[in-house]
């Protein structure tokens, strides 16, 4: 009877929630081939519940290495035990936090608790002072941004605004005719002051 007892004691403990286990893995994806300080990114963190009862998150955090929050968001997400949950968001990219690498791990606000994960994961980040460009107005008018480098291009025509503005027979016409009323205009001017 005693035994029993015990076993019963010894059951419940261990089924109660102060001893199920927490667990879970993580997968972070920004959708850049080049990611760029400062660049806004479309990102998916996948988020895997290894332990044995639901995880219901508040709040979601990206905490670098200095221990600064880069990105922090609210929600209200159960994972069943088993189970995973993409969250898509978009990341504004920190500077790196050592050369061109951001050392960062994901923290998840629970009901209970605050989980953080265990290791620094790491992600390429370009310096923005690195870069000649990001878009074609950072260019000269007569360049294009490509791969963030200015590149001069060949134009048949006038380069304009980062473009190529080529003649047509029906712009050489208008022009022709600009001239003409112009010349005409001053002529006329010319002669009313004789």
């Amino acid at each position: 009877m005693k035994s029993t007892l015990i076993f019963i004691i010894c059951f419940i403990l261990l089924a109660s929630p102060a001893f199920a286990v927490k667990s879970w893995s993580f997968i972070l994806v920004p959708d850049c081939d080049l990611c760029v300080e400062g660049m806004g990114v479309n990102t998916s963190l996948i988020v895997d519940n290894k332990g044995d009862e639901p995880l219901i998150i508040s709040r979601l955090s990206l905490v670098d290495s200095t221990g600064i929050k880069f990105f922090t968001s609210p929600m209200q997400e159960e994972i069943v035990a088993g189970d995973s949950l993409t969250i898509n968001f978009i990341l504004g990219l920190p500077p790196a936090t050592r050369g061109s690498t951001l050392f960062y791990k994901p923290c998840l606000e629970l009901l209970d608790s605050e989980m953080c994960a265990d290791d620094y994961t790491t992600m390429f980040i370009e310096p923005i002072s690195r870069l000649d460009c990001v878009l074609d107005e950072h260019c000269e008018f007569d360049s294009r941004c490509e791969n963030y480098k200015c590149v001069k291009f060949s134009c048949d025509g006038i380069a304009k605004n980062h473009g190529c503005q080529t003649f047509t027979f029906e712009r050489i016409i208008q022009l022709l005719i600009l001239v003409l009323l112009g010349i005409l205009f001053f002529i006329t001017l010319k002669r009313s002051y004789l």
